[in-house]
């Protein structure tokens, strides 16, 4: 059976466009004024500055934000122990420090509502940015030729896989009736994901969105372990813990569904593939790398489209086609460089296909 695995990192949508669809460094440089100027902001960017010899991007801003948010709510948290030390001024007493259990609750009260104001803000933007549909022009400079291309290659099964939170994959099945993969969710006036599709023993040729999307949200009538979750809704209504997205860019093993189910499902596709084709993935996250790694089979093909000068020594990488090009073609289709970066060549990857 001839199968391919389209694993969709940050590049292949700004590939579409990058105006639309920033990656991590360039998302940190469109934040609005009010975040930029906020002094909780200012403080935690100087810091991971000094911290990081290649700079700090919107992942590492709300990775130390979400460890904030977690040590200042355990605290705060009444019939917690760290509030029982606040309270009866052991902190203080220990510390020889003057200021009083009342004070310190109080202070790490107010830190805690700043640091969530602040997640809520660089959040809002998440789904602003990203919530945004391509056009039909810029799907035909990317997805619509590379689908057609392997459609026309006679492969039995077709996957992505994507750690994006973007509805790019999603338009390319509305403009691509032929599409070669789906997104199944149940019909009707309230549309749900239906994850069931996931759990089946011989699925294939479904969008996999590892991370969650910006249009998921958790519906009612659900549990912890087969949640309901309604899809369209890609605005941002104030409360992120309602939301599914795994934000920033996720490296641990999935502790909630649907991500668990993804997951186990994505070790299953990764183990029967005959090819592989990485668009813009950085392989930062040691927890997707580790399953590749154990699942890939010796003898699938495997390429990477990614302008970086080298891959990252992970043993499903060792022979793999590097082919140093940004995801997207010109409109009239001539393979000219742009920015110093090399236009994706159908060409080579056709040959690497067949």
């Amino acid at each position: 059976m001839k199968s391919i695995v389209i694993f969709a990192g940050a590049g292949a949508s700004r590939g579409v466009s990058a105006k639309k669809y920033p990656m991590a460094v360039d998302f940190k440089k469109r934040l609005p004024e009010g975040v930029l100027k906020n002094p909780l902001y200012v403080a935690l960017d100087k810091f991971l500055a000094q911290h990081n010899s290649d700079g700090a991007d919107i992942e590492h801003v709300l990775w130390e934000l979400a460890i904030l948010a977690q040590a200042s709510e355990y605290l705060t948290r009444v019939g917690g122990f760290g509030h029982f030390v606040l309270q009866q001024n052991l902190l203080q007493k220990l510390s020889g420090s003057g200021q009083s259990g009342g004070d310190s609750i109080t202070q790490h009260s107010n830190f805690n509502r700043q640091v969530g104001a602040l997640k809520d803000q660089i959040n809002s933007c998440v789904y602003d940015f990203y919530s945004l549909e391509p056009t039909m022009e810029e799907l035909m400079g990317s997805w619509f030729p590379l689908l057609n291309l392997i459609s026309s290659l006679g492969f039995e099964s077709v996957d992505i896989v994507t750690t994006n939170y973007d509805v790019v994959l999603e338009s390319v099945m509305d403009g691509l009736p032929d599409a070669p993969f789906k997104l199944p969710a149940t019909s009707g006036r309230f549309s749900s994901l239906d994850v069931d599709a996931w759990r089946g023993a011989e699925c294939a040729g479904l969008l996999t969105k590892l991370h969650g999307s910006v249009d998921w949200k958790l519906g009612n009538g659900g549990s912890a372990l087969r949640p309901v979750i309604r899809v369209g809704h890609p605005e941002f209504d104030g409360d992120h813990g309602k939301r599914l997205i795994l934000y920033p860019g996720f490296k641990g093993a999935p502790d909630s569904e649907p991500f668990g189910v993804f997951h186990d499902y994505f070790r299953r596709t990764a183990r029967r593939v005959t090819h592989i084709l990485f668009i813009g993935f950085a392989f930062r996250d040691e927890y997707i790398n580790n399953i590749l790694s154990m699942t890939i089979p010796g003898t699938a093909k495997v390429a990477v489209v990614n302008p970086v000068e080298h891959l990252p020594s992970l043993p499903f990488l060792q022979n793999a086609l590097h082919l140093k090009q940004g995801f997207g073609l010109p409109e009239n289709g001539s393979l000219l460089s742009s920015g110093g970066i090399v236009p994706f060549s159908l060409r080579e990857v056709g040959a690497w296909l067949d």
